[in-house]
């Protein structure tokens, strides 16, 4: 019997650190390093969770489909996991920039709006064999 089973999860930023670089390959270093390991250590955590949600999901399906089927299920015999992001970055809107900044302006502006998100979508297929009928 194969059960399927997935789950979807849209992860929006909190905020956006706007790196340009123009020539070369950039080097992390110090607190920016640790900085962009603990965001891709988030992610790893959120994938493992929705795993762990989606396996759990598989088994009750399966053994709601056994019960109505009047089978056993005796043990799993392929486990497939599918993982991947679906990067989709939010169209913005150029606003055009002022000509003359405040002396006073904490951060400054690129004139637009900037949105990011990432859809992680986690799925597993589990053969299991089952009784006979």
């Amino acid at each position: 019997m194969k059960i399927s089973a997935s789950y979807r999860e849209e992860i929006f930023a909190t905020h956006a650190d706007l790196h340009v670089t123009v020539k070369g390959a950039s080097i992390l270093s110090g607190a920016e390093a640790m900085k962009k390991a603990k965001e891709v250590n988030q992610l790893v955590e959120a994938r493992e969770r929705m795993l762990t949600m989606v396996i759990e999901k598989a088994k009750a399906k399966a053994k709601k489909a056994a019960a109505s089927l009047g089978v056993k299920l005796l043990g799993v015999y392929d486990f497939i996991e599918n993982a991947y992001d679906e990067e989709a970055p939010m169209p913005y809107l150029a606003q055009s920039m002022p000509r003359a900044r405040a002396a006073a302006a904490p951060e400054p502006s690129l004139g637009m709006d900037v949105q990011h998100n990432k859809t992680i979508h986690v799925s597993v297929d589990v053969w299991y064999r089952v009784s006979a009928f």
